[in-house]
C-alpha cells in the first residue's frame, strides 16, 4: 500500500482503512513532527504515533518516507513504533534503507545546507515566484 501523505496517520479513520486493507507492505510518511505548534497540535502527533503503532503491529514491512524524516530527531520520537514492530517480528525502515542505500536526510538539514551551499539568486527568485503563485491560487480558490 502506498499512503505517503496520511501524516502518521493522524486520522483514526484513515488508520482503520489501512488496517482493514491488511497490507503486507506499506509506504507512508509518518507524523509531521516538523509542523508541531504551527500547523499540527501535539495531540494530533500523538494520535498519529498511536495509529502508526497499531499499523506496524499488523503490517510485516513499513517503509517510512518524507514527513517524519524531516525532523532530525525523528527516530527517538518514534521509539514506540519501532518497539511495537519489533515485538511483532515486523520491520520499519526508511525508503533509502529498503533500497539498500544510505539515509540522506537533506530536508532535516536544509538550513545548514543553505548556509554551507547558498542557493543561487536565480533559484531564490524562482522559489519566491512559486510561493507568490501559491498565494495567488489560494486566494483565488477561497475568494
Amino acid at each position: 500500500m502506498f499512503a505517503p501523505d496520511v501524516q502518521g496517520p493522524m486520522s483514526t479513520h484513515t488508520a482503520q482503512l489501512i488496517l482493514d486493507a491488511a497490507p503486507t507492505v506499506i509506504m507512508l510518511g509518518g507524523p509531521p513532527f516538523y509542523l508541531k505548534g504551527s500547523r499540527v497540535e501535539s495531540s494530533q502527533l500523538e494520535q498519529g504515533l498511536g495509529n502508526l503503532e497499531r499499523i506496524v503491529e499488523v503490517t510485516p514491512l513499513t517503509i517510512l518516507e518524507h514527513h517524519a524524516l524531516r525532523d532530525e530527531f525523528w527516530r527517538p520520537k518514534m521509539e514506540g513504533v519501532f518497539q511495537k514492530a519489533s515485538k511483532a517480528g515486523h520491520s520499519v525502515v526508511t525508503a533509502a534503507e529498503f533500497a539498500g542505500k544510505e539515509n540522506l536526510f537533506l530536508e532535516s538539514t536544509r538550513k545548514q545546507l543553505y548556509h554551507d551551499h547558498p542557493p543561487s539568486a536565480e533559484f531564490e527568485l524562482w522559489t519566491k515566484t512559486l510561493n507568490n503563485e501559491k498565494i495567488d491560487q489560494t486566494s483565488t480558490i477561497r475568494g
